[in-house]
């Protein structure tokens, strides 16, 4: 039977939001610079196909950032149904 959190038990604090924001900034920072990566490839590379190699990059660099946020879940998911009791209460 799941556990039902009670609200004394939940710590929302001015601390935590503004740690919260600041991880959120720096994984912006980390994605533009991953989106950044595209061109400067391009550029490093220089396919003879630019299209073919910008579609490659494209279809590679969205399929990374579905199945990155997806990771956490699905890593969880499978603990859970896979090793049940491995989690102490």
């Amino acid at each position: 039977m799941p556990r039902v959190l009670n609200a004394d038990e939940v710590e929302i604090t001015p601390f935590t939001v503004l740690v919260q924001g600041v991880g959120y900034l720096i994984m912006m920072g980390v994605a533009n610079l991953l989106y950044s990566l595209g061109p400067l490839s391009e550029r490093l590379v220089r396919p003879a196909n630019a299209d073919r190699y910008r579609q490659l990059c494209y279809r590679l660099g969205f399929w990374f950032s579905v199945l990155l946020p997806s990771s956490i879940p699905l890593l969880l998911t499978i603990s859970v149904l896979f090793f049940p009791g491995s989690r102490k209460q």
